[in-house]
């Protein structure tokens, strides 16, 4: 379950942000305020290397488990029973690995198959900035977006195994005629189609808060 720091923050986001930074009260103030029982509470900066280290543990997991769902729904059932999976239990699972992790876990795309899962304009310009890196032969690295509010892990997901083309890839080429409709059945406002080996298809996107601890 999510520590109450952890229900307390992802509640705020949830909200606008309509109050600016607080400021710092004195010295004295907190003396006070501990002398009164009242806990005065300070933000511990993480250092950049702690949430590259975190963010690519959580996005390792999650690639797990949700590979592990949906090559077990492919061998049992095909494409029709991989996009049950994607349509219902993949949320649920990234839901609980947040719980675990005490961070947001999500993936957006430039071209979203789910249109909740659309990316901002920052990430649609992150990830053309890694399909550049592709097609140059760079390699991939991680990105860190900070706020006051919170940091935000960002990694690309590129199509990286030829049966995600089953789902992914062309229609009528790598997408077969009866699975496309059953992708608009599920997705009425899919995007997510027409890639290739390699591409970029979107980003893993971890949400951390600021560190805070009483003191």
């Amino acid at each position: 379950m999510l520590s109450r720091k952890g229900v307390v923050w992802i509640a705020g986001m949830l909200l606008t942000f309509g109050c600016g930074p607080k400021e710092r009260p004195s010295e004295a103030a907190e003396a006070a305020d501990t002398a009164g029982g009242r806990e005065a509470v300070v933000e511990q900066t993480m250092p950049d290397s702690a949430y590259l280290q975190r963010g690519k543990a959580i996005t390792a997991a999650a690639f797990k488990t949700l590979k592990g769902h949906l090559m077990k729904a492919m061998q049992e059932g095909g494409v029709s029973q991989a996009l049950s999976v994607c349509a219902g239990k993949a949320p649920l699972l990234l839901d609980s690995l947040s719980e675990v992790h005490d961070a947001l876990v999500r993936r957006v795309s430039h071209r979203p198959r789910n249109p909740a899962n659309a990316a901002d304009s920052f990430e649609v310009s992150l990830i053309q900035r890694y399909e550049a890196m592709r097609k140059a032969g760079e390699p991939f690295k991680p990105v860190l977006r900070k706020g006051d509010e919170a940091v935000t892990f960002y990694a690309p997901i590129p199509i990286a195994m030829p049966g995600c083309l089953r789902c992914h890839g062309t229609p009528g080429k790598d997408i077969a005629e009866e699975d496309y409709i059953l992708i608009q059945q599920y997705y009425p406002q899919d995007q997510a189609v027409g890639f290739q080996m390699g591409d970029v298809r979107g980003l893993w996107k971890i949400v951390f808060p600021r560190q805070q601890e009483a003191i």
